[in-house]
């Protein structure tokens, strides 16, 4: 392969992964969101309130996945790593 359909196929596969990541957003955002409402409702038993954490504490490591994934496409295709600066104290 030529060095120039090397680097159209890195960015392809870039694009892709970028893509794939963003899609996958959605539907975690919405099962952390609906597991987080069911946590709120007072009428569940122990084992639905069991149930409801374990899926809410699964989907948030997939979130923290899928933002560095976003986070890597959005480095590498040249768009860069959107930061917030915020006030702190480092003691």
């Amino acid at each position: 392969m030529r060095e120039n359909e090397v680097k159209k196929r890195v960015e392809f596969e870039q694009q892709l992964i970028g893509i794939v990541s963003h899609d996958l957003r959605n539907p975690i955002s919405a099962i952390s969101v609906s597991s987080s409402l069911l946590l709120r409702a007072t009428n569940l038993d122990e084992r639905q309130i069991k149930t409801a954490n374990r899926i809410l504490s699964a989907s948030r490591p997939a979130n923290r996945i899928i933002e560095d994934l976003l986070d890597i496409t959005r480095a590498r295709l040249g768009s860069g790593i959107p930061l917030h600066p915020q006030l702190g104290d480092i003691h």
